[in-house]
């Protein structure tokens, strides 16, 4: 979550810039935006010698259960 506001809010032109911006190690934010690019939840974009970290949304929904459904017997053998 930090990574992806400081890359909403500053528009960072690199990785590096954004590693500055978190206050991290370049090569963790560079693995972390690898896995968030993964995710589908941004953009790596080439420009000249950099890869620049991209956000094209404001917010993220979650709907993430923490528990598992209760299955009801009756159900459970259709």
């Amino acid at each position: 979550m930090e990574l992806l506001r400081a890359i909403v809010q500053h528009e960072p032109t690199s990785i590096c810039e954004t590693a500055r911006l978190v206050d991290r190690d370049v090569s963790q934010v560079h693995r972390n935006l690898i896995e968030l690019e993964e995710l589908h939840l941004i953009d790596l974009v080439e420009e000249g010698g950099a890869k620049r970290p991209v956000v094209w949304y404001d917010a993220i929904v979650i709907n993430l259960p923490l528990v598992e459904p209760i299955v009801d017997s009756d159900e459970s053998n259709v």
